[in-house]
C-alpha cells in the first residue's frame, strides 16, 4: 500500500514537472547527501532488527505519503481539491493557506508539512471526509 501510494504521488508529480520522477531520483539524493564521516546507523543493524525498525515506522512512512499526496493536490487541483480547502478554512476560521509541499531539496520540508497538519488537522480532516474529491 504504501509502495502503491509513493508510486501515484511520484507519476502525478511527473506529470505537473514534465520528467520522471522515481525511486532513482531517491537514490541520487542518498549519494549526494552521503557525506565523508557520516556512520549509517542501518548498517550496524541485524537483519531482525532492520525488519523491526521498518516495521514499527511503517505507520509513519504512510501518514508522510498521504500528507504529501493531499498537499499536491491541493495546489495543482485548482477547480476542485482547492476551492474545497478553502471553503474549509474560512469555515474554520482560519487563515486561507496552502499546506507546505514536502520536497527533496528542502531539508526542512517535511517538518514544515508535518507542523501545518498538526496545526490543521481539523481541516485535513474535514477535507479528507469528503468523498467526491478523490483523495
Amino acid at each position: 500500500e504504501l509502495a502503491e501510494l509513493r508510486r501515484e504521488l511520484a507519476d502525478e508529480e511527473a506529470t505537473f514537472q514534465g520528467g520522471m520522477v522515481g525511486a532513482d531520483d531517491d537514490e541520487a539524493v542518498e549519494e549526494v547527501d552521503n557525506d565523508e564521516g557520516w556512520v549509517d546507523e542501518m548498517d550496524n543493524l541485524t537483519d531482525k532488527e532492520k525488519e523491526d525498525l521498518e516495521r514499527s515506522i511503517r505507520p509513519v512512512k504512510l501518514a508522510l505519503v498521504k500528507l504529501r499526496k493531499v498537499a499536491f493536490k491541493i495546489v495543482h487541483s485548482t477547480t476542485i481539491v482547492l476551492p474545497a480547502w478553502k471553503e474549509i478554512l474560512n469555515d474554520l476560521c482560519l487563515t486561507i493557506s496552502l499546506m507546505p509541499r514536502d520536497v527533496a531539496t528542502r531539508w526542512n520540508s517535511t517538518f514544515d508539512l508535518l507542523e501545518y497538519a498538526l496545526k490543521h488537522r481539523r481541516a485535513v480532516d474535514l477535507l479528507m471526509q469528503r468523498r467526491e474529491l478523490g483523495l
